[in-house]
């Protein structure tokens, strides 16, 4: 069912694991600063990996999440988590959703071929470097989530526009590449500067 189930743990190191034909991929309920490493997951029916109910300060690197209905998707307050240079991909509702928690930082990820690739939904305080992220129906989308910052991402998607921010505040966008639009609506004192577009 799971091929890793956390509650109420601190401090678990998963490390240079193989998980595939789960049900669940990684699942932590409230359990904080986990190292997830050099692990790859496939074949999973619902969660890649799911950080939920308070579950804070992990960081989650080199992986290769591949095929389940989401990839990488943190709940209910499972805040200050940190993703670098995984590889999320082929994920039928979203590479990465986040929703309802705060301060998540995404650098050097490649985020590809997901039918929606990062949604972020009341997710304050985020901030995504250096990404790659392509092939998907959407590219990034943000919504009641205020001050996100972008920088140096790329982010391609088969429809436009690639980047869409919805009653989100204070969004910065500094020298990413678009491969089209970028589209704010309600979302005041919003700043774009060095964007390819």
């Amino acid at each position: 069912f799971y091929g890793f189930y956390g509650y109420d743990s601190g401090n678990v190191t998963i490390y240079n694991n193989t998980m595939f034909n789960n049900y669940h991929g990684i699942y932590f309920v409230e359990s904080d600063e986990g190292n997830i490493s050099l692990n790859d997951l496939s074949i999973t029916d619902i969660y890649s990996l799911f950080l939920h109910s308070g579950s804070d300060s992990s960081t989650i690197q080199d992986n290769i999440f591949v095929t389940g209905k989401y990839g990488i998707y943190l709940k209910s307050n499972s805040s200050s988590n940190t993703f670098i240079n995984n590889s999320i991909s082929h994920h039928i509702t979203s590479g990465i959703y986040v929703k309802d928690s705060d301060s998540s930082t995404f650098q050097l990820n490649t985020i590809a071929n997901n039918s929606r690739n990062l949604v972020l939904s009341s997710a304050p305080s985020s901030t995504l470097s250096h990404n790659w992220m392509s092939n998907a129906s959407s590219g990034v989308e943000i919504n009641n989530s205020d001050s996100v910052t972008l920088t140096n991402n790329t982010i391609n998607a088969t429809t436009t526009p690639v980047f869409r921010a919805e009653n989100a505040t204070s969004i910065t966008l500094y020298n990413n590449t678009l491969y089209n639009s970028a589209y704010i609506n309600g979302s005041d004192s919003a700043h774009l500067e060095g964007n390819n577009m």
